[in-house]
């Protein structure tokens, strides 16, 4: 990746989600929560 992109969290009831969020090398993104939770990631 050229830049890093902008990431949203989500549960599973379309709530968003304060999450850790880390860019360890150009090619992996990593989320980290809290708490075992559902939802979706969304990177733009």
């Amino acid at each position: 990746m050229s830049r890093r992109p902008r990431v949203a969290v989500e549960d599973s009831d379309g709530n968003e989600i304060d999450a850790g969020v880390t860019c360890p090398d150009a090619t992996t993104v990593a989320v980290t929560l809290g708490a075992a939770t559902a939802g979706r990631a969304y990177l733009t």
